[in-house]
């Protein structure tokens, strides 16, 4: 729903504002005679008629929508301040009614103006507002990747690698590493302890063997 291009400290000019629109108005057309296409079969006896007409239909919404939203975003606009996520939100809703109800107009009459102006205004909003939270979300986690990997030492971020043949362990895995060790040293001890049992064992054996001989 944005076109990133648009956050500087000025206006669009109006050859680019055309491009885009007509760029978004082909994108439209497109999806509207695929979609027209595939609804065509089902509910026309002419399918490739009505696919012609839909995609006319989206390429006139498309262009006319990039291009209201572009000239409202130049009235918004100032040389020292970008625009606001209210701002974008406002030309994106504004647009989307004015598309949305000339378009509804034009190919299907007055009934249509109020219809198409709420709906695509509604869209307008939607697909704005939920255009900036993703955006803000993908930032944010741009931000924390970075605080952390600044954060960890230079022998952390080489074991974080995947090429690395270190591995940084978790607090639960160290802990886990050494229970094993103590695990196996209790082993061993209880090995050595049996050793000195089968020791002392077998000199009492020998000291008795040796005392019979003696007697």
């Amino acid at each position: 729903m944005d076109d990133e291009s648009s956050d500087y400290p000025g206006q669009i000019p109006p050859n680019a504002i055309l491009r885009s629109s007509l760029s978004i108005g082909a994108l439209s057309g497109s999806s509207g005679l695929l979609l027209g296409a595939v609804v065509g079969t089902f509910r026309s006896p002419r399918p490739g008629i009505f696919a012609l007409a839909s995609g006319i239909q989206w390429f006139a919404l498309g262009t006319t929508f990039w291009a209201s939203r572009a000239f409202i975003l130049n009235t918004q606009t100032t040389p020292t301040s970008p625009l606001t996520p209210i701002q974008r939100t406002y030309a994106s809703t504004l647009s989307g009614a004015l598309s949305g109800g000339s378009i509804g107009y034009l190919v299907r009459g007055r009934s249509s103006i109020l219809p198409g102006t709420l709906l695509f205004s509604l869209l307008g909003f939607a697909g704005q507002s939920l255009y900036i939270r993703l955006d803000a979300q993908h930032t944010r986690s741009i931000i924390d990747a970075t605080n952390s990997s600044e954060k960890r030492s230079i022998f952390q971020r080489l074991a974080a690698q995947k090429w690395s043949p270190m591995s940084i362990l978790t607090d639960e895995e160290y802990v886990g590493m050494l229970r094993e060790k103590v695990l196996k040293v209790d082993a061993e001890i209880a090995i050595l302890d049996e050793d000195l049992d089968a020791l002392r064992k077998g000199e009492g054996i020998n000291k008795r063997e040796e005392a019979g001989t003696r007697g």
